[in-house]
């Protein structure tokens, strides 16, 4: 285990094990590894930090799942759009752009699923709860193009 902060680095399971001043023992501490899964967490550090993906080309049918933990109220967790497409405004006989898209959404704590695929954009609060309690959670998001229906489930991980 090690303590980072700005220019200070300190092995705290080393200085533990040493029994170093700087630290103190309290009840039973084990000094061995366990065999865990492995996750490969994406730490975001700064406001603007983010992480390009692949475009995720669904047309009919899809699925995408991630965990997720944060203590921040309010973020962009997912976002994807497909391309710039001419659309005639009926109403106003006018060609407008319009550019379909796909997003995850943390808004006061709640997440929530916004999309646009053609008809006007849809916002669906997911969940009930709060979930920038800094638990992790699973989000599991399925598409069936054909019948225009999104299941999105948000589950705890224990």
């Amino acid at each position: 285990v090690v303590y980072k902060n700005n220019d200070i680095r300190l092995e705290l399971s080393r200085l533990a094990r040493i029994v170093d001043p700087k630290m103190k023992i309290q009840g039973e501490v084990s000094y061995k590894c366990e065999n865990v899964a492995t996750l490969d967490p994406i730490s975001f550090e700064t406001p603007e930090a983010y992480i390009s993906l692949p475009k995720w080309n669904t047309k009919r049918m899809g699925s995408i799942s991630f965990d997720f933990r944060t203590t921040e109220p309010n973020g962009l967790i997912l976002f994807t759009h497909g391309k710039p497409q001419e659309r005639k405004d009926a109403a106003r006989s006018q060609k407008n752009t319009k550019v379909d898209f796909f997003a995850v959404e943390l808004l006061d704590g709640s997440l929530y699923l916004l999309l646009d695929m053609g008809s006007g954009t849809i916002k669906v609060k997911a969940t009930q709860t709060k979930v920038n309690d800094g638990a992790w959670y699973h989000v599991d998001i399925q598409r069936d193009g054909r019948s225009g229906q999104w299941c999105c489930s948000i589950t705890e991980v224990k």
